[in-house]
């Protein structure tokens, strides 16, 4: 997409639920046609600078009128299903760039996508928000199926866990409930947190995420996922490449640098991750259907 394009995209006076939905769109059609990672990354560039340094209107109504995936949820869980279940798997810390990865290993093992969306993550873009958005204190509460009766997914038929194990470890703990809510700590705690104060450590994450998503492990957790149920694939937010944590002179000379090659430094946040502003707010949905063994209820356009 050009420049002029999400100039004329962003710039535009309109309502801000219509204008994030269409950022959302173009976000996702991006990413499904980028060649690679770094692609994406460029792609953002525009939008993201011009979010940041020119439409501060429409960021500050980011919480409130982007599609939200908790919203995304909502709609899911709720939809009629026919004798189909419902299962929902959270990756921790899943990204935009890892959409138009799951969605291309997904078609290589025999499985179609229904649907594949951008959603904005919940304010602030962290674990314990998401959490608090779903109706918990923490994450840690959906462990061993013991939600607190104020999870908005509660219910006789839904297990809950929090999970940690390699993908293929997984398979066998799925139990045969109509609903399921899993998630996943991979790829946050033991990939990004791992490597956040290595100098190549984008480099192996990058390179580690995409080795799971196409790993015979992970499509084997997936279909016992789908095994009679609807399953929607998604994260609580998104990963950035890490601010380096070295004395003020270095961080200083780090973010001068950037500066000289036009980095856009002006929508980064020094928190523990560092990104730009689109990358961590936009979180994808992957939507799948079940085995057609099943009569899964296929998702609308």
């Amino acid at each position: 997409m050009s420049d002029a394009s999400w100039e004329s995209l962003i710039l535009t006076a309109q309502p801000p639920e219509a204008a994030w939905r269409s950022i959302f769109g173009r976000l996702r059609d991006a990413a499904l046609a980028a060649p690679s990672p770094a692609a994406m990354h460029r792609e953002t560039i525009v939008p993201d600078r011009l979010l940041a340094e020119s439409a501060w209107d429409l960021w500050q109504e980011f919480p409130n009128a982007a599609p939200s995936v908790v919203a995304g949820l909502r709609e899911f869980w709720a939809a009629s299903s026919g004798a189909a279940g419902s299962a929902v798997l959270i990756l921790d810390a899943l990204s935009l760039r890892e959409m138009p990865q799951i969605a291309a290993a997904a078609r290589k093992h025999g499985v179609e996508p229904v649907r594949c969306e951008v959603r904005g993550s919940h304010v602030p873009t962290e674990t314990e928000g998401f959490s608090q958005a779903l109706g918990l204190q923490t994450r840690s509460k959906l462990f061993n199926n013991q939600p607190p009766a104020s999870f908005i997914f509660n219910g006789p038929d839904t297990h809950t866990d929090v999970i940690d194990a390699p993908f293929a470890d997984c398979v066998s703990s799925v139990p045969a409930k109509p609903r399921l809510f899993i998630w996943h700590k991979w790829p946050d705690e033991p990939l990004i947190h791992l490597h956040a104060d290595k100098v190549e450590g984008d480099t192996i994450v990058a390179t580690e995420i995409k080795k799971q998503l196409a790993s015979e492990g992970f499509w084997q957790f997936v279909d016992r996922l789908r095994q009679g149920r609807r399953l929607v694939i998604t994260g609580d937010h998104g990963y950035a490449i890490p601010l380096p944590r070295h004395p003020r002179r270095d961080k200083a000379r780090w973010l001068a640098e950037g500066y000289r090659r036009g980095q856009p430094l002006a929508t980064c946040h020094t928190h523990e991750r560092t990104t730009t502003r689109l990358a961590t707010a936009a979180i994808p949905c992957a939507y799948r259907a079940a085995p057609s063994s099943f009569s899964p209820s296929v998702l609308p356009a």
